[in-house]
């Protein structure tokens, strides 16, 4: 298993693995806690740690530039929310607006 490019994966194959993770079905419980407890500045273990509207998220991103591949990861750390954002444009518009997506959704979620 190589990362960082060398990988392929589909948004539904992200949501298994994050669901995974959190079904404590990769790392025991005190593995998981411990990979999402803050170490450097709201930093996990290969999670940033982050408000988005009203929800604690754990997220993860990373791009593979000049070839233009984006993808971004999250769940709530107290919510059964997950999202999964892969395109084939670097840091685009179309991921910005995802994500604007995500935290409309989010923030709506917490005035219901």
């Amino acid at each position: 298993l190589l990362g960082s490019g060398s990988m392929y994966s589909t948004a539904p194959d992200m949501m298994s693995w994050i669901q995974a993770l959190k079904n404590n079905e990769v790392l025991s419980n005190d593995m998981f806690d411990l990979m999402l407890k803050p170490n450097l500045n709201n930093y996990g273990y290969g999670w940033a740690l982050n408000k988005m509207g009203n929800s604690n998220m754990a997220l993860h991103d990373g791009a593979v530039s000049p070839l233009g591949f984006y993808a971004q990861a999250g769940f709530g750390l107290n919510s059964e929310f997950s999202y999964s954002v892969l395109t084939n444009v670097d840091i685009s518009a179309i991921s910005k607006d995802a994500l604007k997506i995500i935290k409309s959704y989010l923030i709506k979620e917490c005035e219901l």
